[in-house]
């Protein structure tokens, strides 16, 4: 008898089990980074333990019940397979090492059982021993149908052989209830938490639970294990010559080749020789806006690559992480010009993550390709974002934890480092040190303003030898005391200004010759500023051109606006700009001037970073600091003490003085020691294990109850639902086949018909959604809430939280300048 591990019913392909535990177990081998390393596990062990996990993670599915499900849809208790699968892998593993006495390799042995266990789904320690007594029944049968009819063939395909050196009696692998009554294991969570209590047992448990799960969907969606393309560094120095080609003599053109140059003879000599490359793994950029940082650390990540190759065989991924979306096509552009046909540059961001309600890890749906890709990283250069990498660590989710293997000896470029929460800064630090420390990874953090990372994560680990980082622009210090392009100047004396009276202020300062960019803390009072301005300019008759910038409008209404801004601003017209703190990193925008609300110091210097950025506008341009009544409080009102403090003592700050500003800043915040929600979440979520407590970090900060509403504002957003719809119907005509081939980009009609293909259709559609998607805080939906999806269709299959602004009523709902009509009078952050 043939055994299955999957079986697609429409195209009648079916994949031999035997080969499938076979190819999964290879692909971990293949996948296992030398550089991972934990303390008191020895690597060739933890190596063979990851690959006989893949080896045991389906065997459950050699029961005559799962078959009978899978090739006929037999529905019974029985066909699950992932518990017993786990159960005959821990007795396996303490059958092999049974002449070792260590607790810690129980552990080990425990943690290998949690991931077969939960391979289709979360990760959590919860509930995990409320075994019914109809649990058990089902293991006790499952058990005796695999000795019973699978026998012969489990001995004959699996067990002849191990890379252990002994032959395994599979009789003594089927001792469930034994296990199950074994008391030291049901003990092992605790001693998790208590007496063996550690952060490695963490990381450890992600990696195998990522190894296990990316193999498995990658070889269940028929994919090839395919080894990594390194770009040559070289080709950056190219793309910069062609890119400056027409103003390379500039002197802001002479100082970033100046500054690149510096830093790709640092980590070359940081990097000369395989010691050297052990000790240091941790790199700093610090460097002032507009000097090229982004390409420069590029560049550095690849020649990092090159030395990482050659020392330890093995081509590192280099992930590109930056804070905000709105910059990530930008970036991308630049990368492929880079890359070209030389390697896979993959772009994965948050979008498509916002139909969490279509999520499926069932495991017979195979994903689609070039999403599974995208999802688990399966490139060469990845690029991303913050949410993307950050929430994908401190997750249970199965979906978010398949791609924490891709970090294990990587690369990691993190932009803007600054644009972390501040109260998350110790947590991320702490992450860093461990990452390098237990995966290898390889970090290189930029930053106009370094937060001083790495102390805050020492401080929350309590570390003996505190970790540090290398600089890779020695004699960073100079280039910020040359500057000249900006200075800060403090109007706190004005008092907490309401929104009439900063437009007083702003009209007695602004002349009509002068771009200028308005930055403040809430939604609100960036839509109250932006009508009365425009009222304004329209009662004084000036042409100039009034634009809005916030996460209130679609993201493909934001891209279109910073396009035309920097348009007005390369013609010279003058415009002005009010925007949230959206605008502040990444965003390629040039004005005369700026107002900001008093906010972080990191802030500020990111608002002051959109101010005279190429030089060319002549010296100390001004970026005013003001103090809206009320809205501050969205930070955290110490911190705002240290800069309202500085600015007190230093009305006018400028360019060159930036750097001290910064370091007396952030010298203030450590003696405030560690923020209690990352000391919650290290201590309970990584220390203990404790899934749920996890689910508090919130990168982007989203207090009450948020609602994604879809905007109907054009016919592409319309046919974009309109497929959604069309792919619930149980028969597709001609017209709806070629509406989803147009929408998806799909060309493969069986998989377009197969209702077994239709959810990987549903993601890629989603994808392109998010574009016109706003996420909207409930309480400001109070008044005016949009319609629900499902109103928009007449089909009860369809589910969906998702709320819906129609095309026919979107005046009723949606500004076309300032995006959601809030009637609520709320106020809401970015």
């Amino acid at each position: 008898m043939n055994y299955y591990a999957h079986y697609n019913p429409n195209t009648q392909q079916k994949q031999l089990l035997k080969e499938h535990l076979q190819a999964v177990k290879d692909e971990i081998e293949q996948r296992f980074i030398p550089k991972v390393a934990f303390p008191g596990i020895n690597n060739d062990l933890l190596k063979e333990i990851a690959c006989q996990i893949g080896y045991f993670h389906d065997i459950g599915k050699y029961t005559r019940y799962f078959q009978e499900y899978l090739l006929n849809k037999s529905q019974t208790y029985y066909k699950t397979h992932s518990h017993i699968s786990a159960c005959l892998l821990y007795n396996f593993l303490k059958s092999v090492c049974k002449n070792r006495d260590d607790r810690e390799l129980s552990v080990l042995f425990f943690l290998s059982y949690l991931c077969v266990r939960l391979h289709h789904n979360n990760l959590t320690l919860a509930n995990l021993f409320d075994n019914s007594d109809e649990d058990i029944k089902v293991l006790e049968h499952q058990k005796s149908n695999l000795l019973k009819e699978a026998y012969e063939t489990i001995v004959s395909e699996l067990f002849l052989d191990n890379q252990f050196g002994e032959k395994i009696d599979f009789d003594s692998l089927c001792s469930i209830q034994s296990l199950l009554n074994d008391k030291n294991f049901k003990y092992i969570p605790h001693y998790l938490g208590s007496r063996l209590k550690s952060e490695k047992w963490f990381f450890l448990l992600i990696y195998l639970f990522s190894l296990l799960i990316d193999a498995d969907k990658h070889n269940s969606a028929g994919m090839k294990f395919n080894a990594r393309n390194a770009v040559v560094s070289e080709k950056v120095n190219k793309y910069i010559l062609y890119k400056h080609y027409q103003n390379r003599d500039t002197e802001l053109v002479r100082k970033r080749e100046e500054a690149r140059k510096k830093i790709i003879e640092r980590i070359k000599e940081l990097t000369a020789d395989k010691e050297l490359l052990k000790k240091n793994g941790i790199f700093t950029i610090t460097a002032p806006t507009g000097i090229g940082k982004t390409l420069a650390s590029l560049q550095a990540a690849l020649v990092l690559q090159e030395r990482i190759k050659i020392e330890f065989n093995y081509t590192p991924l280099i992930i590109s992480a930056i804070p905000f979306i709105n910059i990530i096509e930008q970036t991308g552009r630049e990368y492929e010009k880079i890359i070209q046909k030389d390697g896979r540059l993959i772009i994965n961001h948050s979008l498509a993550d916002i139909a969490t309600n279509i999520e499926d890890e069932n495991e017979d749906i195979v994903l689609d390709k070039t999403l599974l890709e995208i999802e688990s990283w399966e490139g060469d250069i990845i690029l991303t974002t913050f949410v993307q990498l950050f929430h994908s660590i401190f997750s249970s989710k199965n979906r978010s934890l398949k791609k924490i293997n891709k970090l294990a000896g990587s690369i990691v470029v993190l932009d803007e480092i600054q644009s972390i929460p501040e109260k998350y800064m110790p947590l991320i630090g702490a992450l860093l040190i461990k990452l390098n420390q237990f995966y290898g990874t390889y970090f290189i953090l930029m930053t106009a303003t370094q937060p001083k990372l790495l102390e805050f994560g020492n401080q929350l680990i309590q570390s003996n030898i505190p970790v540090h980082s290398q600089e890779l622009l020695l004699g960073h210090e100079k280039y910020f005391s040359e500057l000249r392009r900006t200075k800060l100047i403090s109007l706190m004396d004005k008092g907490e200004l309401d929104t009439e009276g900063f437009i007083e202020l702003f009209f007695d300062i602004w002349s009509s010759e002068k771009s200028a960019l308005i930055v403040v803390n809430t939604i609100k009072r960036s839509i109250e500023i932006f009508n009365t301005i425009t009222d304004q300019i329209r009662k004084l008759k000036l042409r100039i051109p009034v634009l809005y910038l916030s996460t209130n409008i679609i993201p493909r209404q934001r891209a279109a606006i910073v396009k035309k801004a920097k348009r007005y601003l390369k013609w010279n017209i003058p415009i002005i700009m009010v925007s949230t703190q959206t605008i502040e990193a990444g965003v390629d925008l040039d004005f005369d001037m700026a107002f900001r609300d008093i906010a972080p110091i990191e802030s500020i210097i990111q608002t002051a970073g959109r101010v005279n950025r190429e030089g060319k506008k002549g010296e100390y341009l001004p970026v005013y600091i003001i103090h809206f009544e009320r809205d501050s409080k969205i930070y955290n009102l110490h911190n705002l003490e240290h800069v309202r403090n500085i600015l007190e003592r230093n009305p006018e700050i400028p360019e060159n003085d930036y750097h001290n500003f910064v370091e007396e800043y952030y010298g203030k915040l450590l003696q405030y020691g560690v923020s209690d929600q990352s000391y919650k979440i290290w201590n309970e979520g990584i220390l203990r294990l404790d899934f749920d407590i996890l689910k508090e970090f919130q990168l982007v900060e989203k207090t009450g109850e948020i609602m994604d509403v879809i905007v109907e504002c054009d016919q592409y957003i319309s046919n974009l639902l309109s497929v959604y719809e069309i792919l619930y119907k149980e028969k597709l005509d001609e017209e709806d086949i070629q509406l989803i081939m147009d929408m998806t980009g799909q060309t493969n009609l069986e998989q377009i018909l197969s209702k077994y293909d239709r959810k990987n259709l549903l993601r890629i559609i989603f994808s392109k959604i998010g574009q016109y998607i706003v996420q909207i805080r409930a309480k400001r939906l109070i008044g005016n809430r949009p319609l629900k999806l499902t109103d928009r269709y007449n089909n009860p299959a369809i589910h969906s939280d998702l709320l819906w602004i129609p095309l026919q009523e979107i005046e009723r709902y949606y500004d076309k300048n300032t995006g959601f009509i809030d009637k609520s009078g709320k106020a809401f952050v970015f």
